[in-house]
């Protein structure tokens, strides 16, 4: 089970020799098939993000023994790396190619269109200036010094921001 666990083999198998004629001790023989190793990283797609800057979110690494779950788990890293950057309809897809010496392994991206958050206004609010509103948020309106990258995990944390704005204004609901 722990030889597994490193998941270095896509294989391991024992057998028992005998040590000498009187069988008073024996061998054990492990055979393993490792894994192959990482020897290609390759992006197509990608025009907004450099490779250099996808290679470092990833955790598949050239050299590293190749595991199949992180290569599901790096095209989520590059997926939520886009959104960070405004890019909603991102795609991210990944396939491997085998030799001789190894794999190689290709993300295609879509980065699709980045989503601007072209303004932000407020409705309802009688006692509070929506500029006092707008710097509570995350999220910010696209300027000449912003970008307004839309980030949808700012979205219920700058909602929470404004609750709590109130809430502590003595406002209930």
């Amino acid at each position: 089970g722990s030889l597994f666990s490193l998941e270095y083999f896509d294989d391991i198998s024992t057998s028992v020799l005998p040590y000498d004629a009187e069988q008073s001790a024996c061998i054990l023989q492990f055979t393993v098939i490792e894994k192959p190793t990482v020897t290609g990283l390759k992006f197509v797609g990608n025009k907004k993000v450099s490779a250099t800057e996808l290679k470092d979110e990833i955790s598949l690494k050239k050299g590293d023994i190749y595991v199949a779950s992180n290569q599901l788990l790096d095209e989520r890293r590059i997926r939520e790396l886009y959104l960070q950057k405004g890019y909603t309809n991102v795609k991210v897809s990944s396939e491997v190619t085998t030799d001789d010496t190894g794999v190689t392994v290709t993300f295609a991206i879509s980065e699709g269109k980045p989503t601007i958050v072209a303004s932000i206004q407020f409705t309802g609010n009688e006692v509070v200036a929506s500029k006092t509103l707008k710097g509570l948020l995350s999220l910010r309106e696209a300027s000449l010094l912003q970008k307004g990258a839309f980030q949808e995990t700012y979205l219920e944390s700058d909602k929470q921001a404004i609750l709590r704005y109130y809430q502590d204004r003595g406002y209930v609901d």
